[in-house]
């Protein structure tokens, strides 16, 4: 009489259910490095294989919010991402012979300790592995190992996979584009404008308290700017009050810095005088014709020179601070900030069907508009003040039918 295990290699095709002899579907497991100069790869099948068929899932990642007040949400699709994946089987002195292959060599592994051994130098690389079972294919790292001894013979085992892309998906190339500013690039520029101010010519050792005085101002502004973005930041949905205290230090350091630029250079339209409008006494002699002339520059125009240079480059520090200071509030009210709904004046023979369909490129959006109204019915009468929001990402596309019945007067009528 045929054993229990050959009659289950016989009903099953060849293959043993529970891992006796390798999960359903897939006759093997591929892992193998795609980093290092001597790459790894191992092969499970067999009795080595996992005892259950691994679950392979995925899911949409999305950031859902609620502005306060308002009990209809947003939510911005992040992309889809794999989840992670857990093999776990038993590994046994009497079955592993040419079950475990290492870099095709399907006697390099012959007993359960030497399995232990291999995965643990996988697992400790810390290299990234391509994994295929059957058809599917994913990428990652082994986040974790873990083997469990029965006895010296029998080891339980398990790998816990992190992956990053599937069917062997390439990473995104890195985007030239722009990214707003952060309270790190205000510093920098924050250092820069410090660093011109250090360069100060002997010229100016009449005016290099002040500046320095005021140069400071700025630093303290620009931290208290860092701070409340930090703030803005750490909370989800900021509230007015956060967002208003981040825009009036804005505001106020940008209206320093333009008085700054003023003293510097000279405001556009003012009687009061810059100070490159400071010469030093004598005669002014271009160092381009003096040049012409044979004799070389004077050293109150060189001093001159020195002192325009200067205060250009103090200018234009304090210039690109203040574009970086504007670039930065509007990226925070932009992503923080729901666009405001407009309002429309219902024409005649218009319903709330017609008006979703001219907005929103559907219909089906009609009982989005009649929430957002607070109306009962499809039927809008000519001259209702309706608001119109931005149409909702991600909404559905099902709705509940509307009555035709008329609004009541001043029932959700929009001011």
């Amino acid at each position: 009489m045929p054993s229990f295990d050959a009659q289950i290699i016989a009903a099953t095709g060849g293959r043993f259910v529970n891992g006796l002899t390798g999960a359903i579907g897939g006759s093997s497991v591929e892992i193998a490095q795609t980093e290092g100069d001597r790459p790894l790869t191992v092969v499970l099948r067999g009795r080595s294989m996992p005892y259950e068929n691994p679950s392979w899932e995925g899911e949409q990642h999305s950031k859902r919010t609620f502005y306060p007040g308002n009990p209809v949400g947003t939510q911005q699709l992040l992309g889809p991402r794999e989840g992670d994946t857990s093999l776990h089987g038993m590994w046994k002195d009497r079955f592993i012979a040419g079950t475990i292959l290492k870099n095709g060599d399907a006697g390099a592994v012959q007993s359960a300790l030497e399995a232990v051994a291999l995965f643990n130098e996988l697992w400790r690389s810390g290299k990234q592995v391509r994994v295929q079972w059957a058809n599917v294919v994913r990428s990652g790292i082994i986040k974790k190992f873990t083997f469990t001894p029965q006895r010296v013979q029998d080891i339980a085992w398990e790998l816990d996979f992190e992956w990053v892309s599937r069917d062997d998906e390439q990473a995104p190339r890195a985007t030239t584009e722009q990214s707003a500013p952060s309270g790190q690039d205000l510093f920098r520029r924050q250092n820069e404008l410090e660093n011109v101010a250090a360069l100060a010519p002997p010229s100016a050792a009449q005016e290099l308290n002040a500046i320095i005085s005021q140069i400071d101002s700025i630093r303290a502004q620009v931290s208290t700017v860092v701070d409340n973005l930090r703030t803005v930041e750490a909370v989800v949905n900021a509230p007015a009050a956060i967002l208003g205290a981040l825009q009036s230090a804005v505001n106020s350091l940008v209206s320093q810095l333009e008085d700054f630029r003023q003293r510097i250079l000279g405001p556009r339209s003012s009687a009061r005088d810059p100070l490159t409008s400071r010469r030093v006494k004598g005669d002014y002699t271009s160092p381009t014709a003096a040049g012409r002339r044979g004799a070389p520059p004077s050293s109150s125009t060189v001093q001159e020179l020195q002192f325009e240079i200067w205060c250009r480059s103090l200018g234009q520090s304090a210039g690109a601070l203040s574009f970086q200071l504007q670039r930065l509030l509007l990226d925070v009210l932009a992503r923080s900030q729901p666009k405001t709904a407009q309002v429309i004046t219902v024409r005649q023979g218009e319903s709330l069907y017609s008006i979703a369909t001219r907005f929103y490129g559907s219909p089906d959006f009609a009982n989005f508009l009649a929430f957002t109204n607070r109306l009962t019915t499809a039927a809008v009468p000519a001259g209702y003040q309706l608001r119109v929001p931005e149409r909702p990402t991600g909404a559905s596309s099902r709705v509940e039918p509307l009555t035709d019945r008329q609004p009541e007067v001043g029932s959700g009528r929009c001011c």
